[in-house]
């Protein structure tokens, strides 16, 4: 009694892990089979000496639609939809269609060798299996185009969700940035500078005032863009650190050393100004403690910026923004940014070329 019911727990498992697959492989089955019954006798009516042929389309619609489901799952490791649709639909009906006529044959002449009287084929009976051939390669036919729509559509899917993650990825890095230039302690600063200013320097604090304006401006304009020319950054970062050197003085100086043809170039908005904003905020500059920032193209095209490590840096912090500006990196489909956390602190920034060359 336990082998029995183990045996109908292992016919049954696959059709609760699968109910919707293998019941559509029954339906399809006994459609089949009802559609062959009622074109060669007219009528709907299961009689008794049809039901050993009954069994059998039972067990071949379970067995099909398992195999099949396996099979192209098989094949498109092997090939891709997108990249040989043709190929693929090819390959995958004639294997599918191959294979169950392979099984429908073989399940055929062991009923036929174990209950040859049920099985017996007269003339008239191998006609009807030569319909049902056909039935079964129309069955296959549809099968496939229906498995290519699902997986057209699973990939329409993917990419629906990648683009609403890339979009959701820009909102959060835009937030971030204005958030972190609208900060109180940012906002506080930069009044207390001015403050200082207007009571020691009035010509001074209306550039200052200037440069801020500049770099809100900037902000303004780049929300809604994911990347921005490399002269335009540039342009933001001097007006950016036009308002360090007034709070630090010389302890803190930016050393440019950018060719004319990288100019155009492209990379996410923000980048230069996050990565000396965090140089500052890790290494605070002193009466004999300089801290330099250099920003230059490496032989290899990418765009280098470092700065030393003065004594008493800051070390205990996430790098949450460096985290945010991979992240990007990523969303944009470039490799993420190489980071070398050594004396001097390194991060190399891939470019994206304006004018790329199509293959």
């Amino acid at each position: 009694m336990l082998r029995w019911k183990l045996l109908l727990t292992m016919i049954l498992a696959p059709l609760r892990q699968h109910p919707l697959r293998l019941s559509g492989g029954l339906f399809t089955a006994l459609l089949c089979f009802f559609l062959l019954q009622y074109a060669e006798t007219e009528s709907w009516r299961l009689q008794v000496s049809h039901w050993p042929v009954f069994v059998l389309c039972l067990l071949f619609g379970l067995f099909a639609s398992w195999w099949l489901s396996f099979l192209n799952h098989k094949v498109d490791h092997w090939l891709n939809w997108q990249k040989v649709f043709a190929v693929r639909f090819i390959v995958g009906f004639v294997g599918g269609l191959g294979t169950s006529v392979l099984f429908a044959y073989l399940l055929w002449q062991l009923s036929a060798i174990s209950l040859p009287a049920l099985f017996y084929l007269s003339e008239n009976d191998q006609d009807v299996l030569y319909k049902a051939g056909i039935l079964l390669a129309m069955v296959v036919f549809f099968q496939q185009i229906t498995y290519a729509i699902r997986y057209a559509y699973s990939q329409y899917a993917v990419e629906q969700l990648a683009t609403i993650q890339r979009k959701s990825a820009a909102t959060a890095w835009r937030y971030k940035t204005l958030k972190a230039q609208l900060s109180p302690h940012y906002l506080f600063n930069n009044l207390n500078t001015i403050t200082a200013l207007i009571q020691r320097d009035s010509q001074q604090a209306e550039a200052y005032i200037r440069q801020l304006a500049l770099s809100y401006q900037y902000l303004l304009q780049q929300r809604h863009h994911d990347k921005v020319k490399l002269k335009d950054e540039l342009a933001f970062l001097t007006a950016y650190f036009y308002q360090l050197q007034i709070r630090f003085g010389e302890q803190i100086r930016l050393h440019l050393a950018i060719a004319e043809p990288f100019m155009d170039f492209e990379l996410p908005p923000m980048s230069l100004q996050l990565l000396v904003e965090n140089a500052v905020k890790h290494n605070t500059p002193g009466q004999s403690n300089f801290l330099d920032i250099r920003i230059h193209i490496t032989k290899q095209g990418e765009l280098e910026v470092s700065n030393n490590r003065l004594p008493g840096a800051v070390n205990d912090s996430f790098h949450i923004g460096l985290q945010h500006l991979k992240a990007q990196y990523v969303r944009l489909g470039k490799k993420e940014p190489i980071i070398i956390a050594a004396d001097p602190f390194v991060v190399r920034l891939p470019l994206f070329d304006p004018h790329p060359i199509k293959p």
